[in-house]
């Protein structure tokens, strides 16, 4: 094995262990704040509203259904994906 094809095969190594450890601290990341918005809501303050990142202003009981909504979405999506595939 030369050198080149060495080097290759540890470049894939890494950049497959850098998005696996990316997805994971984005999974935590949100499942952090939806746990902290489950909380405003279940203290009575699910209609109070903030402002995202991207400047949008929300509330947190708008949060609470709406990720659990876009999972259901995109779970169902690939479903349909996988199902519709041609053999």
């Amino acid at each position: 094995m030369s050198a080149v094809a060495r080097s290759r095969a540890r470049s894939k190594r890494s950049v497959r262990r850098i998005t696996i450890i990316g997805v994971a601290l984005a999974t935590v990341a949100i499942a952090n704040f939806l746990i902290y918005a489950i909380e405003k809501v279940a203290e009575g303050h699910g209609l109070d509203s903030y402002i995202t990142g991207s400047g949008a202003k929300t509330s947190y009981i708008a949060t609470v259904v709406l990720f659990p909504l876009a999972l259901v979405l995109v779970g169902a999506a690939w479903v349909w994906s996988r199902w519709s595939k041609e053999d």
